[in-house]
């Protein structure tokens, strides 16, 4: 299974906990849209706040047929005291949910630290290398993973613009 992780696009800071995505934002998941219909994404799994939601709903624009299912389990956590388990909660009903749909290609769509959760967890690391470990997100980044294929996980980029 290829998934790939996205992060939200840029942020339109207005004082909120859950900020709208600026201009450059949309502009942002519109390109990385255009990518997830070029990879081929079968299923979007997003966070419920509001910049995850919105750089989803511009990247569902580009592929229509593609379900959608929006996580609370997805939302951003503090790295320094992550909710780890709700996090392995969410990705464990996504690989679920895609193994019984016969889905290959999966976007998460979600935030930073849900990235870094995901990426230590697949990697068998927990919340104890938070203070050795840290990957940088930009907006709309993408990180590409395969879980299964003959290797438990294999990471193919991260971060890439």
């Amino acid at each position: 299974m290829e998934i790939y992780l996205i992060r939200h696009g840029e942020i339109n800071p207005d004082g909120t906990a859950d900020s709208p995505l600026s201009e450059l934002g949309h502009t942002q998941a519109k390109a990385v849209g255009r990518k997830c219909q070029k990879w081929g994404v079968q299923l979007l799994c997003v966070s419920t706040m509001l910049r995850a939601q919105q750089t989803a709903d511009e990247i569902q624009a580009m592929l229509p047929t593609a379900p959608r299912i929006d996580l609370a389990g997805l939302e951003e956590v503090n790295i320094t005291n992550p909710e780890w388990e709700r996090v392995v909660n969410a990705l464990t009903h996504i690989q679920s949910f895609a193994e019984v749909e016969n889905i290959n290609r999966v976007a998460i769509i979600a935030h930073g630290g849900v990235i870094m959760v995901s990426l230590l967890h697949w990697l068998g690391l927990g919340p104890q290398v938070v203070n050795r470990v840290r990957f940088g997100f930009s907006n709309c980044g993408t990180t590409k993973v395969t879980l299964g294929g003959g290797f438990p996980f294999r990471v193919a980029w991260v971060n890439r613009g």
